[in-house]
């Protein structure tokens, strides 16, 4: 783990987790920096920014290239990435990326390849997406198949959420 990773987790740690979804989004911190290796930020591919002209969803930085006008493709906005790239990935780097746009808020790419940022997130054997939603956990759940954190509770899988639950009357 680089310096830079290093910093990112211990400020996490710093905040203390006042319910239990911080704990699980702490827990997941801990098992993705324990995790380590990855792909160092030096390592990883440029991608193409928002408004940039592109020919396949795998060149932008958001994971989507549309038809603009003129037929000239370009780069579009991810919903619910809040600043995160496909470049970064929490589940896969082995460090808590936060998002540039969200406070408290971290990197994940999603199953499509697309990035998203998440609030909260479990390890949790799901198939849907509506199996993450039933949890109870967060708003706006999402499956993600290939989350290395979750790697020995449930084979990779992990639900991560676009908000949090509200609180409980």
């Amino acid at each position: 783990m680089d310096g830079q990773r290093f910093d990112r987790w211990t400020k996490l740690l710093e905040s203390r987790p006042n319910s239990r979804r911080g704990l699980l989004r702490l827990a997941l911190g801990a098992g993705v920096a324990l995790a380590g290796g990855g792909l160092a930020p030096d390592d990883a591919l440029a991608c193409r920014r928002n408004s940039r002209v592109c020919d396949r969803d795998g060149q932008c930085c958001s994971g989507i290239c549309t038809h603009g006008r003129a037929g000239v493709k370009k780069c579009k906005r991810a919903p619910q990435a809040f600043g995160c790239t496909v470049d970064e990935d929490s589940c896969r780097t082995g460090a808590l990326l936060l998002c540039p746009g969200k406070p408290g808020g971290f990197c994940v790419r999603l199953d499509n390849g697309r990035p998203f940022c998440a609030a909260e997130t479990a390890c949790f054997p799901c198939i849907t997406n509506a199996d993450c939603n039933e949890l109870g956990i967060g708003i706006g759940g999402r499956c993600v198949k290939t989350c290395q954190a979750c790697a020995e509770q449930t084979k990779g899988r992990a639900c991560v959420f676009a908000e949090n639950a509200p609180p409980s009357p």
